[in-house]
């Protein structure tokens, strides 16, 4: 039986008993019911109490928690900025690796040319010295450089 029960029934006793004015049986028992509310009030008031100190650290914590998803809408959106520079960075790089790809087929074509050129020149011997040779391919080497540079 709850103890809100057993009150309640005690209570009911006690108010038939002083009906009938049997003060010995009331007395007796009330004396332990009212022991047992002097016991509920102390408890009760311990738990308010303790319901207090919750909800201060309820408070608390909501307030802790506000600063932190403050905090986390600032980084997300300082996220966003990053990604955003991230992405074009990326596509600036790609931008300049397509005019390198551009480069460095220029200079492969450039060297195939002087090869196909030296093989030419020597298959029809218009080579006389080889002095002439070195010559003409130094100068096919310089026009090379000065097209990767330009």
């Amino acid at each position: 039986m709850s103890s809100y029960r057993m009150i309640k029934k005690l209570y009911k006793t006690e108010k038939e008993n002083h009906k009938y004015k049997n003060k010995y049986k009331t007395n007796k028992k009330m004396i332990k019911v009212y022991d047992r509310v002097e016991r509920m009030k102390k408890a009760n008031k311990n738990l308010f109490d303790f319901n207090k100190e919750l909800m201060d650290i309820i408070c608390e914590q909501n307030a802790l928690i506000e600063n932190m998803e403050t905090e986390i809408q600032g980084n997300e959106k300082t996220m966003k900025k990053l990604s955003t520079n991230h992405d074009n960075r990326q596509k600036n790089v790609s931008k300049n690796s397509k005019i390198g790809t551009g480069n460095e087929t220029k200079m492969i074509l450039m060297i195939i040319l002087c090869w196909i050129l030296m093989l030419f020149m020597f298959q029809y011997s218009f080579i006389d010295d080889v002095s002439f040779m070195i010559f003409n391919f130094c100068a096919i080497l310089s026009g090379l450089c000065m097209e990767m540079l330009y």
